[in-house]
């Protein structure tokens, strides 16, 4: 009887003992975690997020007419000759204590500059060039001289020849199993294929006009109005991708429920690609 009130008694003793071990917390392996026993203090880089000296910059061409303000500006390194074209360029650099831009024979020290491109330098590539100085980090950067140049090019097109002009094959996001084509074609232009054409097929009735506003128009945007029944009244923008090949438009069309209020017109957003 003893021996198995003994026998009894380690085997409650070890049922307790694993119970408990069963209440402890599990182990932390969280090396962030200054608690855990795996913990590694992170020392913290004192050049992190420092750089050198640079004059790096990045073209904007101004995407609007000159008489709508506030100007839009795009970036790209396509520019549309004209007076009324602008291309703007920014000194990226922070702190700096010289700027110096030569822009063809001009030059320039503010850290922005704005300037049109005759029609003389269509289809050539024009360089500007930006010198910048500025303080140092001599402890990050030892080799560095606080100075920098950098030559960057930007094409000049026939406002005619603009890169969003084009047929694109694509269709509406509600119906994106029903594809069709249209066209947005230069204002102002003669098309050697298909006459004084600017919108085509917006309303899939094949329709065209050759008539409308433009309130933004650069070389991958094209931003248009127009009142012509022959375009079911079709207004709306186009941007065209970076790489040339995509194109989205969100526009409208009367809608015979309000034909006298556009703002209830409900918006349609195209997606396709440039097929010519």
């Amino acid at each position: 009887m003893n021996l198995r009130r003994i026998l009894v008694f380690f085997f409650s003793l070890i049922v307790i003992v694993l119970s408990c071990s069963k209440c402890k917390d599990p182990e932390c392996t969280d090396s962030t975690n200054p608690d855990c026993p795996n913990y590694v203090e992170v020392i913290q880089d004192p050049c992190a997020g420092s750089s050198e000296v640079s004059a790096n910059f990045y073209f904007e061409m101004r995407s609007s007419i000159p008489s709508i303000e506030p100007a839009i500006w795009v970036r790209d390194t396509v520019c549309l000759a004209g007076p009324n074209i602008r291309v703007r360029v920014n000194v990226l650099q922070d702190n700096a204590t010289f700027v110096k831009w030569i822009v063809g024979a001009d030059e320039y020290s503010s850290t922005e500059v704005q300037f049109s491109v005759s029609e003389d330098f269509i289809g050539q590539e024009l360089p500007v060039t930006l010198i910048v100085q500025a303080p140092i980090n001599s402890l990050c950067f030892p080799g560095d001289n606080g100075m920098d140049t950098i030559t960057k090019y930007f094409t000049v097109k026939d406002q005619c020849y603009a890169d969003v002009f084009g047929t694109y094959r694509g269709s509406l996001e509600m119906a994106p199993l029903d594809s069709f084509e249209l066209r947005i074609a230069p204002h102002g232009c003669i098309d050697n294929i298909s006459g004084m054409v600017y919108l085509v097929n917006f309303d899939q009735q094949q329709d065209s006009c050759s008539y409308f506003n433009i309130s933004q128009w650069s070389n991958r945007i094209f931003e248009f109005y127009t009142n012509d029944s022959a375009c079911s009244s079709a207004r709306g923008k186009a941007e065209l991708s970076s790489d040339l090949s995509q194109i989205s438009i969100r526009y409208q069309i009367l809608s015979p429920d309000n034909p006298l209020q556009p703002s209830l017109w409900p918006y349609l957003n195209f997606a396709g690609r440039k097929i010519n």
